[in-house]
């Protein structure tokens, strides 16, 4: 008896098509990898080491909204409904931000020098100077 004879059919790619199927699966690959990236920097922002930085200067005090937008007048928010940040001058003459709590961005001011508890991008405290206190 008398096999019957396979047929096989080979799909050819054009060069288009295989070039088209390449990116699609690259940069699946590389949004999968930014996504997961983008993750890990928003869940570990508050992570770290503590650090304490003495002779600090406050060069600027500000509120964002839930939209992320600048509000120059908090007093018409709810106050849960803000993030409070502080851009600190550091020892070392660079600038960086820092997110803080209600009750320490009340105490805060513009000018003030002294001494910052930080932890990720976390303001824990701030301890003025004495000397600057008065005057």
């Amino acid at each position: 008896m008398m096999e019957p004879e396979a047929s096989y059919t080979y799909t050819t790619f054009s060069q288009g098509e295989w070039l088209r199927n390449q990116l699609l699966k690259w940069g699946t690959i590389i949004f999968v990898i930014g996504c997961f990236l983008l993750l890990v920097t928003y869940l570990t922002r508050r992570w770290g080491f503590e650090r304490t930085y003495s002779q600090t200067l406050i060069i600027a005090l500000f509120c964002t909204n839930q939209q992320g937008e600048m509000v120059i007048y908090p007093e018409g928010y709810a106050p849960h409904s803000l993030r409070y940040h502080v851009r600190l001058t550091l020892p070392n003459g660079e600038s960086d931000e820092f997110e803080c709590s209600l009750a320490l961005f009340q105490q805060l001011r513009e000018g003030m020098r002294g001494c910052a508890v930080c932890k990720g991008n976390q303001l824990l405290a701030f301890y003025p100077d004495a000397d600057r206190m008065s005057g």
